[in-house]
């Protein structure tokens, strides 16, 4: 019996590694392909440019996620 556990575990655990590993794959090879053109360059002229409010955009995008309400 336990070891039917420790192997069911080990499959759920086998599971999940394998689809957070499929979900992350994009996310690192698009951050990792943003460095290629420019590098940091790019990031620091965004964060730093004169008419580009960083924290307003922050603020703006948590109240939109925040703020939604389900249709049911």
């Amino acid at each position: 019996m336990r070891k039917k556990r420790l192997l069911a575990w080990t499959a759920m655990y086998a599971a999940i590694g394998i689809l957070v590993a499929m979900w992350m794959y994009p996310i690192v090879v698009a951050i990792v392909k943003s460095f290629d053109v420019g590098g940091w360059g790019n990031y620091s002229a965004v964060l730093n440019h004169d008419n580009f409010d960083y924290w307003a955009a922050i603020g703006n995008s948590f109240l939109l996620a925040g703020g939604r309400r389900s249709s049911s």
